[in-house]
Parts: structure tokens; sequence; C-alpha cells
């Protein structure tokens, strides 16, 4: 059961990043789509065209390996055959555009699958929406580029970030967080409503304003409806006939009337200023609410961050490392130059004082080398026996035995 569990689980994210990439490539290809099918003499449902060989190439991402060929010329096949069956009916060219666009997604789907679109032709595909303004232009046409080159941006830049953020943690040897993966992808999409309410601001401020507009006819209608018009009489003549049961003319309102028509006015135009009030009450706080939900998504993120990753600087210029040379250098050339205190050492000390300095004579000493291979190896021991000399340090260093003088004079001759 869990093993299936898992399957299903992984198997479900395939088909969600598959679909992301038939999402990414349909949205960058949708300009072409929408010059082709208003061109003079074509119909916008010449979509389907295109739309049959997305369907069939994410099917056939979707499907087993020995499946998807087949898939693949199924949707080629359908595409490429609606397309020269409407070119034969109506003698349009567009119509082969859209075929091979049909073509182009049944075979890019199941070859991309998984692994969205490649920068470059992702890159390609954000130029086109950029030019298509111009294009449709020439083509003396008028196209709704806007939701759809929005939306491409929006698919463009989350590909993007996804791509940096997976190359950076490759780099490292590590996946990238779920969290880390959400977070920039929900800051991308909000940088991005910034951007899109700033340039088009103007927009918004008239739909705005039109919408206050209507709801403001909205509530005066609806206050012409509660308050009551007063009736008018067609005839005229004065007499009995033009007196009702109170003693009033006709067309006349009773005093009573007039003050509960007053008071309902009143009532009403209280009771939709509360409204208003509870209303805006209610969008304060869930708004605030929202906010409290963003600011610890954003904690929660950046000690993502910091959990994460280390950061590390690195000095460019040189200097530091040139600096701790000269530092370690000074501090050799003093201790060459430090005297040795002979007479305060035992014999013991005496000898280990003695392979101090030979080491210090070294230029390079090499620290993964013990003291019988340095002393063996060719340094600089004086007149003493190097020989002797390395079996009296190791039992001054290793062990409890007693140094002789002998072999603490064969120490001293290597000063």
């Amino acid at each position: 059961m869990t093993t299936t569990t898992a399957s299903r689980d992984g198997f479900g994210r395939y088909a969600l990043r598959c679909a992301w990439t038939a999402l990414s490539l349909g949205l960058g290809l949708s300009p072409l789509v929408l010059l082709l099918t208003h061109l003079p003499g074509m119909s916008v449902g010449a979509c389907v065209i295109a739309l049959c060989g997305l369907a069939a190439g994410l099917a056939g991402a979707l499907l087993p390996g020995r499946f998807r060929p087949l898939c693949i010329a199924a949707g080629a096949a359908v595409s490429a055959a609606l397309a020269v069956w409407r070119l034969l009916v109506s003698a349009q060219i567009a119509y082969a555009g859209l075929g091979a666009i049909g073509i182009a997604c049944a075979l890019l789907v199941p070859i991309l699958r998984e692994n969205g679109l490649p920068s470059t032709l992702a890159m390609g595909l954000a130029a086109l929406h950029a030019l298509m303004p111009l294009l449709a232009r020439l083509a003396g046409v008028t196209l709704p580029l806007f939701f759809f080159a929005s939306a491409y941006l929006v698919v463009f830049l989350i590909n993007v970030n996804d791509q940096s953020l997976r190359a950076q943690c490759s780099s490292h040897q590590q996946r990238p967080a779920q969290s880390m993966r959400i977070g920039n992808r929900v800051l991308t999409v909000v940088l991005f409503g910034l951007c899109l309410i700033i340039s088009q601001f103007d927009t918004l401020r008239r739909a705005f304003e039109a919408l206050v507009q209507t709801v403001l006819l909205l509530i005066i209608r609806i206050l012409s409806r509660l308050i009551p018009q007063p009736v008018e009489s067609a005839g005229g003549g004065g007499g009995a006939g033009d007196m009702d049961f109170g003693g009033l003319a006709q067309g006349e309102t009773a005093l009573i009337w007039k003050i509960l028509e007053r008071v309902g006015v009143v009532i009403t135009v209280i009771a939709v200023i509360a409204l208003i009030i509870w209303l805006s009450g209610r969008i304060f706080k869930l708004l605030k609410a929202v906010w409290g939900h963003i600011r610890a998504f954003l904690n929660r993120y950046a000690q993502t961050l910091r959990t994460d990753y280390t950061d590390q600087t690195e000095d460019l210029s040189g200097w530091g490392e040139i600096g701790q040379s000269l530092r370690d250098k000074a501090s050799g050339w003093a201790a060459r130059l430090r005297p040795i205190h002979w007479d305060a050492l035992d014999n013991r000390a005496r000898v280990r004082a003695a392979y101090t300095a030979v080491l210090r004579r070294e230029k390079k000493p090499d620290a993964s080398r013990t003291a019988r291979e340095t002393l063996l190896s060719g340094a600089s021991t004086g007149k003493s026996d190097a020989a002797q000399l390395c079996g009296s340090y190791e039992r001054a260093r290793y062990s409890d035995h007693p140094i002789t003088d002998a072999e603490a004079e064969n120490a001293r001759r290597a000063l």
C-alpha cells in the first residue's frame, strides 16, 4: 500500500510538471495563434488545430514510453489533417501555420516533458511576445495580447527562477528546499503583480472609478424603489369628487405619511452607512489577517535561507593572503633569531630544541613527514649525526628514557 501511494504521488508530481511544460509552451506560442486566427477570412475557432496538437503532446508525455511515439504521430496527423482540410475548403494559407504549430506542440511536449522549456526557447518566445504588437499593426489586426503576454511573463519568470535555483543548489550538490521553491514562486508572482499595477495604474484607476459609480447608481436605485412616489390626479374639477375620506384633496399626502416617509429615508440611509462601515471593518480585518500570514510566510522563508545557506566572503584583491604570508615569514624569522638558552635546559629539552631549530631552517617544512623522515631526508643538521639525533629525538619525544650528555652534545652540534 505504501509503495502504491508513493508511486501515485510521484506520477502526480510528474503529471503536474508535464502540464506546466505544456502550459508554458502554449502561452509562448499563443501570439502566433492569435495572429493567424484574427487574419481576414479566419475564425477564432481555428485555434482548435493548434490545441489538438498540444493536447496530443501532453497525452504523449503522460503515457508510457512504448505508447508515446503512437500518440505523437496521432496528434501530429490530426493537426495536419485539420489544417489541410480547412486549407482546401477556404484557401487560407494561415491554416498551414496553425497546423505547423500543432505539429510542433505534439513533438515538443513529449520531448521536454517535466524538464520545462530550455532557456533559449523561452527567451525566443518572450521576444515573440514583445514583437507581436508590431506584427499585429503591420498585419492590420487588433489582438487581445495583454492577458496572454502577462500570463506568459509570469510563467517565464517562475521557470527562470526555478532553473537558476536548481543550478545554484546543484553546484553545492544539494536539492532546493520545498519551502524555498514555493517562496520564490510566491515572491515572483507578487513582484510581477506590483509591476503590473504600476504599469497599468491608469487603466486600473478608471476601472475602479467605474466600479464606484456602478455601486452608487445601484444604491440610488434601491433607495428610489424604497421611497414611494406621490400620486398625481389626472382629473380636474372641485367638489366632493376631489376629496378623500380624510378630508384632503385627491393627490395630497397626509402629514403622517410624510413623517413616515422621512423616517424611512433616514433609517434606510443609516442602514446603508452602517452596512458600508461593517463591510469596511470586515475587509480591514481580512486584509490584516492576510498581511499577518504573508509576514509569517516571509519570516519562515528568511529562516529557511539562513538555515540552508551560509554566507561566505572572499577577498578578491589578494591582500589578505599577502598579509598572512608576510606574517608567517616574519614569525619564522623571529623564531630563527630567538636565542636558545641551552644552559637552562635539561638534556631532553635540548634534543627537542635542536630538532625545532632544524625545522626552522627548512624553507618549506612538510608537516606530513615524521621526524625521522625530516632528519634523514637531507635537512641541515650541522655537524651532528642525523641518525643519532633522530633516535635521541624519538626517545625524548615519545618515551621516558633518559637522554645522555653525549646525545645532548650531538644535538647541540646541530645548531
